[in-house]
């Protein structure tokens, strides 16, 4: 789920993504790069008739957008598209447009990991000291609690069939 795929560095410069969990990033399939300003996005269902994703139609989310380096072969459940800045990241310039998984599944050896990117939230004292740091510059506060993709039912949906998949005994 969102985060585990990340390895960061705050420095003077920016965010620095440091090559530094081969291995979690290649059995994961990927590892977090940069995201962009916190924004509203769209999210587009890649594999419709696949059971962890039907019936979901396309939704808008506010959430940071995942930019990673992907390892693998993914099989993309859901994706968004993306091009231009992640401000205040060392790998900030996006500057081809293109999709960026979402939710996808990475098979490797006999089992099979499930990726969602969505579930950042932010508030007063989440990731303390880091919530100091901000591209721009320092904050000493978060004036709001924002809860992103926490607020959708669809993303409750996601990931209560991603518990459920995961507790399979039988392969979908």
């Amino acid at each position: 789920m969102h985060g585990t795929n990340a390895a960061l560095d705050l420095t003077p410069d920016g965010v620095v993504s440091p090559r530094v969990i081969p291995v979690l990033a290649e059995t994961l399939g990927s590892q977090f790069i940069a995201h962009p300003p916190i924004a509203s996005y769209k999210v587009e269902v890649t594999a419709p008739d696949h059971p962890l994703v039907a019936g979901v139609a396309p939704f808008e989310t506010t959430d940071e957008l995942y930019l990673s380096e992907y390892h693998g072969e993914l099989e993309v459940l859901l994706h968004t598209r993306f091009v231009g800045d992640a401000h205040g990241f060392a790998e900030s310039s996006w500057p081809e447009e293109r999709d960026h998984p979402v939710l996808y599944l990475r098979r490797i050896g006999s089992g099979t990991v499930l990726y969602l990117t969505l579930g950042h939230r932010r508030g007063h004292y989440d990731m303390r000291p880091a919530v100091a740091w901000w591209p721009g510059g320092l904050v000493a506060w978060w004036p709001t609690v924002d809860r992103g993709s926490w607020d959708l039912d669809v993303f409750r949906l996601l990931l209560e069939r991603g518990v459920v998949w995961g507790l399979r005994k039988e392969p979908l």
